[in-house]
């Protein structure tokens, strides 16, 4: 075997690497963006039940 088709496999085989590593991040990133949307989704919920329940208690409070 030649040192060009030895360098080519190395160079090849690193090439494959930094895809498999590039599509992990990539992966990652898109599973953190989507917990990050799931999760402001799940604040603004909570915020508008919990506005819901203080409009609740005030209307109590005023018609005792």
């Amino acid at each position: 075997e030649s040192v060009g088709n030895t360098f080519q496999k190395a160079k090849d085989t690193v090439g494959e690497k930094i895809d498999t590593a590039r599509n992990a991040v990539d992966l990652k990133r898109r599973q953190v963006s989507n917990a990050v949307d799931a999760g402001r989704a799940a604040a603004q919920q909570a915020r508008v039940e919990l506005e819901q329940r203080i409009a609740e208690t005030k209307a109590a409070y005023k018609e005792s």
